[in-house]
């Protein structure tokens, strides 16, 4: 009974880190949009290249989620989720301490490669750390706390814009990702998929390299 109960409190904390991962992606991504125009004050910016500072973390997050999901599958989710969360954890500090746009923008192009690392590597946690009867909700709630991020974002993002410095957008990125390494060390088994032993990086630059030319043309458009 203790160890079914104990098995009980890892798959919650799992979810829990998933969740909030995959939250802090979203409304870092909506936060920002809300501090541009402060962005674009503080460094004297045109609105051109403002823009970048979406569209960089935009590009690389969603070109590489495919060669993330695949190395998550052959060297282990838990190690890519944690190396993923460590990017973006650090990309975030250098985006906080940014001195010029080029700056934060790199960084915040480097933020999304660690963002495209956690959501197929947290999706996967969930999927082989919980049971297949409560699979469907589990995803479905990290679903649900995906968009509730696009929600929260804007708000988030106004208010600390409005009492602090857009740079805390960023800075507030530290605590969360040491709770959520915390709760993964501590609820999630390391797995992979034994069947998947090799790379086709060849498929994966043509891949990446195409919803590249996807992402920037809609955006641009």
């Amino acid at each position: 009974m203790t160890e079914v109960a104990g098995a009980g409190r890892r798959r919650r904390l799992l979810l829990a880190a998933v969740i909030l991962s995959v939250a802090a992606g979203f409304i870092d991504l909506t936060a920002v949009s809300v501090a541009l125009p402060a962005i674009q004050r503080d460094f004297d910016i045109s609105t051109t290249t403002t823009h970048w500072v979406v569209l960089g973390f935009l590009v690389t997050s969603a070109s590489l989620v495919a060669a993330a999901g695949r190395f998550a599958d052959i060297f282990g989710r838990r190690r890519v989720f944690l190396l993923g969360l460590g990017v973006f954890t650090l990309a975030s500090v250098l985006c906080g301490v940014s001195t010029n746009e080029w700056w934060l923008i790199g960084a915040r192009a480097l933020q999304g490669v660690g963002s495209a690392a956690l959501v197929p590597a947290g999706i996967a946690l969930v999927t082989t750390g919980v049971p297949e009867r409560e699979r469907g909700m589990a995803l479905g709630s990290v679903a649900a706390m995906a968009t509730g991020g696009y929600v929260v974002g804007p708000v988030l993002g106004g208010i600390i814009v409005d009492h602090a410095s857009w740079r805390w957008i960023f800075f507030i990125n530290v605590p969360m990702a040491v709770a959520i390494a915390t709760l993964v060390l501590t609820a999630a088994a390391e797995s992979r998929d034994e069947r998947v032993r090799t790379i086709d990086y060849r498929g994966l630059v043509m891949l990446t390299g195409g919803l590249t030319t996807i992402v920037l043309g809609v955006s641009r458009g």
